[in-house]
């Protein structure tokens, strides 16, 4: 190809076409421009085929803007195209005009880079207008998840109401609370010039119903006090009265006149999430489960993907990178009762695709492994490579996501072996926090610094932890759950790098180990898990602000030993297929769950997604009062039966060995490595912490390697804290 200078000398000597636009006159080449443009292309087609209008020599363009089509054919002739923003929306005109995808794509590629809070909707139009898709939805997603601050703009102000509508109905906006929605529609119309044209149409985009109760009064009381300074009288505002019924419908209040059930109407359909909680593999019903769940946090509901790992597996972990769910580690049951293996598979969960595959494995097996991600690498850390074995592992390996083809790689060792840790990357470095190191449970915490390549000690938790799971939100860890050798702890620790020490919070309601975590929208949710008598399906979520946890939809069934990922709904292409598909459905079942009591309980193992008992059926007494009544009051039991119903199956182990509580203390009592609970086969530390552990005893290296132990920990708890 000739160098642009060269080509702009033979371009002043072998043009053959001229083209009159805006006072420019530009001389040009036949070939070079249907070479560029697909509108010259069709054109000089035209004039070979004998068409007297395009056999002419010229042609004018008014309708463009003369220095930007200038500047385009320049470019034709490698000149260097200069794009600003006082020249893009008319270099994207003359480019669309002409039908130069080369052109197009650069304009494209700059407005990418532009893209900011205070041009987000100039740019979302501008690529409407010219059909550049990718940037469209680009745009879009940008919108949606900075509406809060973006609808502060200027910009904003100057939508159209179509164009306002437009956003504030769409299902994807990420703002949260709705009445984020509602200052924006407020704003709009204190600048609009005519607002009581379109007060009713902007306010019927907030979703009413789905605010909190205070939430809810407070925004009736603007809207109401907005329309009576625009003289709105009330008979013009149904759709008020619509959403108090609606409201007070879902609480219980109010019927219908013929009993029928509720469609969920606009005010009370939530929105598509910002975020999703997958859970993924697991302990259900006795053996290592296939299945995956995810959270629709603005339905709150769970729904069981139709997607499955090809077999069972419990106590794997996984990450998200993009759209990309990697599950690797943990124990594979295929079937009940038959011997469980270790495994060092990894596989890819692709939610852009909704297909599973297997890639490359770990170096070594490792069952209760633990793992973070850090600048697009996943390190595993420690676990267990096989049930004879009683150590732990210190070992630890990383995959870089960003390298072709993808390999796991080893690092350096961790200071002290441990499975069942919690793990985050947090502050360009990567947390272990507790664990389980093969004898006892743990409260040190180890750092790995990737730039220095070595392992250093952190401050250690208040409390021993095994079990537990680590999530990071608002630059602070959150130590949560576990056991500490004896109970199931619901109490919970936060990491503040202020001070480098870890304070305890609220506890959780239910205490309970190998349990989900996610941080989603801003909010802790806690799912699933061991309570030291059974898995549950409870879940609960925790309010930073409040410093408080609450009840939240269980899980649709009981299960512990999950491995758990958030993933960002704009990076998943259709998010609709994760999110709960019974919306229509939704204000009847949270009538039902008010009218129903006994739906109330911490654990009880029901889908509410399935549950369509009608209003009539309650009404006539079909849900057995007495029953649920009876449910309420065991849920309700004192504390103090609730340890001697947990306590009593080892009695009775007890009773038929013939051993008491003192021998069981003295570690005299040896069970099997493996062990059956209620037709669930699982490692015995994680479900019962009073056995001690048959595969760490009888080695004739055991006591030295517990000594060695011993004095590593004695070390490495004399280092500085991080």
């Amino acid at each position: 190809m000739f160098p642009g200078n060269k080509l702009q000398a033979l371009r002043s000597v072998l043009w053959n076409f001229t083209i009159y636009c805006g006072g420019k006159t530009i001389r040009a080449n036949k070939v070079t421009l249907a070479l560029h443009s697909e509108f010259f292309e069709a054109w000089f087609e035209f004039s070979l085929a004998g068409d007297t209008f395009h056999t002419k020599n010229s042609v004018t363009l008014e309708e463009l803007d003369g220095s930007a089509l200038e500047a385009i054919v320049d470019q034709f002739y490698g000149e260097k195209l200069i794009l600003n923003q006082d020249n893009i929306a008319n270099i994207l005109k003359g480019a669309d005009f002409l039908i130069c995808n080369e052109i197009l794509s650069l304009c494209s590629a700059f407005l990418e880079k532009s893209l900011s809070k205070s041009n987000s909707f100039g740019i979302f139009f501008l690529a409407r207008q010219f059909s550049l898709n990718d940037l469209g939805r680009l745009a879009e997603k940008f919108i949606q998840q900075n509406f809060r601050l973006i609808s502060a703009s200027e910009e904003f102000l100057s939508l159209s109401v179509s164009e306002l509508v437009y956003f504030l109905e769409n299902d994807n906006l990420g703002t949260h609370p709705e009445s984020d929605v509602l200052d924006a529609a407020l704003r709009w119309l204190d600048s609009a010039s005519d607002p009581a044209a379109h007060f009713i149409q902007v306010i019927r985009c907030v979703r009413l119903c789905l605010m909190s109760e205070t939430e809810y009064d407070l925004s009736m009381a603007r809207i109401t006090e907005a329309a009576a300074k625009l003289d709105l009288v009330p008979e013009k505002c149904t759709f008020l009265r619509e959403c108090t019924f609606y409201r007070n419908y879902m609480s219980g209040a109010g019927s219908t006149t013929h009993g029928n059930k509720v469609v969920t109407p606009y005010q009370a359909t939530p929105r598509i999430p910002n975020q999703i909680l997958f859970l993924l593999a697991g302990f259900s019903s006795g053996v290592p489960a296939s299945s995956i769940q995810a959270l629709d946090i603005r339905s709150e509901r769970w729904t069981n993907l139709t997607l499955q790992l090809p077999v069972g597996i419990a106590y794997p972990s996984s990450q998200t990178f993009k759209d990309k769910i990697y599950l690797f580690g943990g124990v594979r049951q295929p079937i009940a009762h038959m011997p469980q293996t270790f495994s060092r598979d990894t596989y890819i969960v692709d939610l852009g695709t909704g297909l599973l595959k297997k890639t490359v494995p770990m170096k070594t097996k490792r069952n209760f492994v633990s793992s973070a991600i850090l600048d697009n690498k996943i390190y595993a850390i420690g676990g267990k490579e096989a049930p004879e074995l009683g150590v732990r592992l210190g070992s630890c390996e990383v995959l870089d996501l960003e390298e072709k083809p993808l390999n796991w790689v080893k690092i350096s060792d961790m200071r002290s072996r441990r499975s069942d840790a919690g793990a985050v990357g947090f502050r360009r470095k990567v947390f272990v926090v507790g664990g389980f190191n093969g004898r006892n449970s743990l409260s040190t915490v180890e750092i790995y610094d990737p730039a220095r390549k070595i392992w250093i000690q952190g401050a250690n938790l208040n409390v021993r932890r095994t079990g537990l799971s680590c999530v990071v939100l608002d630059d602070c860890i959150y130590a949560i759950g576990g056991s500490d050798g004896i109970d199931r702890l619901n109490s919970v620790e936060r990491y503040c790098p202020q001070t480098k020490r870890w304070e305890l919070v609220a506890p959780m309601t239910v205490a309970r180990s190998n349990l989900g975590v996610g941080c989603v929208e801003g909010r802790i949710v806690v799912a699933g898990g061991y309570k030291g008598d059974d898995v549950t399906c409870s879940a609960e979520i925790y309010n930073k602000d409040l410093n408080t946890w609450e009840m939240f939809t269980p899980l649709t069934i009981p299960k512990s030993g999950m491995a758990f990922s958030v993933v960002d709904c704009c990076n998943i292409s259709d998010q609709q297929r994760f999110c709960y598909q019974n919306k229509e459905n939704l204000v009847q079942e949270i009538r039902n769950k008010a009218m129903t009591p006994c739906l109330n309980s911490p654990c009880p193992c029901l889908n509410f997604g399935e549950l369509d008992t009608s209003l009539s059926d309650i009404s006539a007494g079909s849900l057995d009062s007495n029953q649920g009544a009876a449910e309420e009051e065991e849920e309700d039991q004192q504390p103090e039966q609730m340890v001697a119903d947990m306590v009593q199956p080892m009695d009775e182990v007890d009773q038929q060995l013939g051993l008491g509580a003192e021998e069981l203390v003295q570690g005299l009592l040896i069970l099997p490595a493996q062990v059956q609970h209620q037709g669930e086969v699982v490692d015995e530390h994680d479900e019962h912490p009073h056995h001690f552990h048959q595969d760490d005893q009888g080695s004739e290296d055991s006591d030295e390697f517990w000594e060695e132990e011993e004095e590593e920990e004695e070390e490495f708890m004399d280092e500085e804290d991080f």
